[in-house]
């Protein structure tokens, strides 16, 4: 290892430890969390649609949540301040190629709402782009 490689894992492990010694670890492959709250309405430009993401990423589509913003809950239409921590319901819309073989585009997912990457289309879809490990699982309705 040489003394860039060197500096650039001490530097990795000291950011780690003061998120740690604040209460704010959260490690994907050994990366620190994302301040989300700049990245909020990121849209991508109307000349340009993704053809493919990589690694492990997976871009989904959320299919819970209303024009108005709301996230639909147990019949109720509520204001997303209210389910800030809670998952939230998507469809996969692209995955990496070392995403889950068990996933696949089209699948329903549950994952937490305050993670990953938001972004707005000019479509006025929102998708988040999310690490495939921080995906709780597949969905599927209730037999009744």
């Amino acid at each position: 290892m040489d003394k860039e490689q060197a500096k650039r894992a001490q530097d990795q492990q000291e950011n780690m430890d003061n998120l740690k010694a604040r209460g704010q670890e959260d490690e994907v492959k050994g990366m620190p969390g994302l301040d989300l709250t700049s990245m909020q309405g990121t849209t991508v430009p109307s000349e340009f649609e993704f053809e493919r993401v990589f690694g492990d990423i997976v871009m989904c589509e959320y299919i819970d949540e209303n024009e108005y913003g709301e996230v639909y809950r147990d019949g109720i239409w509520m204001k997303q301040e209210i389910t800030q921590k809670l998952w939230r319901r998507a469809r996969v819309v692209l995955k990496g190629p070392d995403a889950p073989i068990g996933l696949c585009e089209g699948d329903e997912v549950a994952l937490p709402s305050d993670k990953g990457i938001p972004m707005v289309s000019t479509n006025k879809k929102k998708y988040i782009f999310v690490n495939a490990e921080r995906l709780f699982g597949k969905l599927k309705p209730v037999e009744k």
